[in-house]
């Protein structure tokens, strides 16, 4: 079942797959000086190209998965690409963007052929040399003589990357990121642009190309340009007259003092749609036009003149068509990567163009980077039966595969597992005093890299300890509390213990409660256990030789559930005074509940409790020991055999000095105050209360009326859902005015 012996270097083929080793040394002439190097590999045959593509620009982007290439330097000029099958050869590329602070960078890499038929064709990406000359070759990759005319990828300045120098001297669109590296924005209303002196030659083939991100149009049949040689051909986003929510893409030229157009029908957008990549191809030799969106086919039409440059425009734009020509509108969005092209792109060329640019693209793989083994160490002795095996994690790996075998040729294995996303795997099934190879590999969602080195280690000859003597509590026991300690006896030779709880007596993962091992004493304080419920529960002994047998299984039941609710208080009412001694306290039943505890204080949080007794038997108590003129709180909770319930929550009232009006008056006057987020007042005689909030922007969101007996009154603030902030607050009683501030917090 397993390939040849690995090595630290080598490239090989398995099931159509490139398994690429890493090293800190290079086979091949060119880089005998380079440290390290990442392999990438192509499927052309899996996107459905039928035909070789030579002299093609491959797209590389590296990620924070790259950043110990990132951070090597700022200035990468020790970077180098090979070819894969043939090391000796070197791969022209171009740096578009190194971004190390934000570890991202895209790099184009011209490859010689991409074949049709290839299910792995791959290449070689060099770095660590301190001495190396910086190659980055933009004019070697975009080669005037492969029919490159003018690239822009807008990450240096709006530069033409081929030779033909072709720069922008006009850029008023903003620098921003884009879906290859920086990009460019345009504003509609400011008719933003990019332009490019002169027309790029009289191609009369010519292939326009670029990446769109468009949000607005113009309200014209005219439209807009998206890039333009002058008046004489151009991508353009349409205006449809029926529908103005809905444009369509297309290409025109002017030839023979004729307009020729050709746009996509059935309605076909790219407003509001993110990025799109918009081909515009003329192609002379076949007497026809295409247009293609993401790399397929929209609209062909035949070629009827060819391309007149003769007294049109003479600038090369991108975005605002400023040619001169009124009948166009400004172009809002992005554009990113424009290109024209001297020649007719092949309908695979754009295919793979876009398959290879687009952000989510899988044409382009990293190889996953063999994964360095680090423990146990190569050769380690008396190790456990459940060894931790782990290694340094791999660059652009998802997932690892690991073998462990009793052959250093893997013919069979006692320890196979797939599949897993960490750097660490704990074996299973292993014998005392016994030999065993392992070995890692990595994986991402394609690819797979070769097997590791392989390593060996044996295990103890210690005898795994006996089972342990379960103690306490007693097997059956009733009335457990939700959390305890499971004792157990010594076992002779035991380092440590484990133990499980469950539900269910076969303890399947369904209903294992708690599992724990490496445990150091005979015992484990479990806790968060349910209430009337019953639990099942062994332990066992470990040592170097591994674990020992589980013990018997003992089970316990836990205590029966307090009150699960608060009562519901009913008198004395919330926030209301004139009380008079002996108060009345009355609330509702509570299921399950036997009796009843009330506290009766003089402060909210109840550290000053003037009354509390327990073994309430009924829904009610009357208590004599309050004092006259005096604010009380009070609660109550419900109590059964289990224990007590929630308290409930704390309401408030006011007791009375004596049982007439004409008492009250002498010793009430009309006062207000502010405790806390309470609002404290009195009434020397009954009469109208009004009660102001008003909020710092002077609006008034809560105003109190009512009429009151004469008596003490306390009223929360919170029963009313103020929003939180800061309030004044102006009380007017009995001829009276006062005024307040209080801040409201939840």
């Amino acid at each position: 079942m397993k390939k040849g012996i690995a090595g630290l270097f080598h490239l090989c083929m398995i099931s159509g797959m490139v398994l690429v080793g890493f090293g800190s040394m290079v086979f091949g002439q060119l880089y005998t000086g380079w440290s390290n190097y990442k392999d990438y590999m192509m499927n052309p045959s899996a996107t459905g190209i039928t035909t070789n593509l030579v002299k093609f620009p491959v797209l590389v982007r590296l990620t924070s998965v790259n950043s110990a290439i990132l951070s090597h330097s700022t200035s990468p000029a020790d970077l180098r690409f090979a070819k894969g099958s043939n090391l000796n050869v070197s791969y022209p590329y171009q740096i578009d963007e190194w971004d190390t602070a934000n570890h991202q960078a895209s790099i184009w890499v011209l490859v010689d052929t991409v074949f049709s038929s290839s299910t792995a064709q791959s290449f070689r990406m060099y770095w660590g040399n301190d001495t190396a000359k910086a190659g980055s070759n933009a004019t070697a990759v975009f080669d005037t003589g492969n029919g490159f005319a003018g690239v822009y990828h807008f990450s240096n300045n709006i530069l033409d990357a081929t030779a033909f120098a072709r720069n922008a001297t006009v850029a008023s669109a903003t620098d921003t990121l884009g879906i290859i590296g920086h990009a460019r924005q345009f504003i509609e209303a400011n008719n933003d642009s990019v332009m490019i002196s002169g027309l790029m030659g009289n191609n009369a083939t010519l292939t326009l190309s670029l990446w769109v991100n468009e949000t607005g149009i113009g309200g014209s049949y005219d439209g807009v340009d998206f890039i333009s040689l002058g008046d004489n051909a151009a991508i353009r986003s349409m205006y449809n007259s029926s529908n103005s929510s809905v444009d369509s893409i297309g290409g025109f030229y002017y030839g023979n003092s004729n307009w020729q157009n050709l746009y996509t029908t059935g309605g076909t957008t790219v407003l509001g749609q993110g990025w799109k990549y918009v081909t515009y191809v003329i192609n002379p030799a076949s007497s026809s036009e295409q247009v293609f969106l993401n790399g397929q086919l929209l609209a062909s039409g035949t070629l009827n003149y060819a391309i007149n440059y003769s007294g049109r425009g003479a600038n090369t734009l991108i975005g605002h068509h400023a040619n001169g020509n009124t009948g166009f509108y400004g172009f809002g969005g992005w554009i990113d990567e424009p290109r024209v092209d001297k020649v007719a792109r092949s309908t695979d060329w754009i295919n793979f163009c876009y398959l290879t640019q687009n952000a989510n693209q899988t044409a382009v793989l990293e190889v996953p980077t063999v994964p360095i083994l680090a423990a146990p160490t190569n050769g380690a002795v008396n190790q456990p039966l459940t060894p931790k095996l782990s290694w340094t994690v791999g660059s652009a790996a998802t997932s690892y595969s690991v073998l462990i075998s009793t052959s250093s040729a893997f013919s069979t294995t006692v320890f196979s597992q797939t599949g897993f996303t960490a750097t660490s795997v704990t074996a299973t099934g292993l014998a005392n005093i016994t030999t065993y190879f392992w070995e890692a590999k990595a994986t991402n969602q394609t690819l797979t890299s070769a097997w590791s080195s392989v390593w060996s280690f044996t295990t103890t000859a210690t005898i795994p300890p006996g089972a342990p003597v379960l103690a306490s509590p007693t097997n059956g026991a009733t009335n457990q509390p939700l959390a305890l300690s499971l004792n157990w006896g010594t076992v002779n030779l035991a380092t440590s213990y484990g133990m499980q709880v469950a539900t269910n007596s076969s303890f399947s993962s369904g209903s294992l409660v708690l599992s724990q091992s490496g445990l150091t004493s005979h015992s484990a304080a479990i806790s968060g256990l349910s209430y009337s419920t019953l639990y099942y529960w062994t332990a066992n002994a470990a040592n170097a030789g591994g674990n020992g047998t589980w013990s018997v299984v003992w089970s316990f039941t836990t205590v029966g559930a307090p009150p699960s609710a608060a009562p519901q208080l009913s008198a004395p009412a919330n926030g209301l005074g004139g009380f008079s001694i002996p108060v009345n306290f009355q609330w509702q039943t509570v299921t399950g509940a036997t009796s009843y505890e009330l506290q009766v204080a003089t402060a909210q949080g109840f550290g000053s409790t003037v009354f509390d007794q327990t073994g309430i038997t009924g829904l009610s108590l009357s208590v004599a020991s309050l004092k006259g003129n005096m604010t009380y709180y009070w609660r109550a909770v419900a109590w059964n055999g289990n224990g007590m319930g929630p308290w409930s929550g704390a309401w408030d009232f006011g007791t009375s000095g004596t049982s007439t009006l004409a008492r009250n008056a002498a010793v009430l006057k009309t006062e207000f105050s502010v405790n806390g987020e309470a609002l404290r007042y009195s009434l020397q005689a009954p009469g109208e209360v009004k009660i102001f909030f008003s909020n710092l922007m002077g609006r008034t969101p809560l105003v109190l009326n009512w009429k009151q007996s004469a008596g003490r009154y306390t009223i929360g603030l919170k029963a009313y859902n103020l929003p939180d902030g800061y309030y004044l607050v102006r009380f007017k009683a009995a001829g009276i005015e006062r005024k307040a501030s209080v801040v409201i917090m939840r």
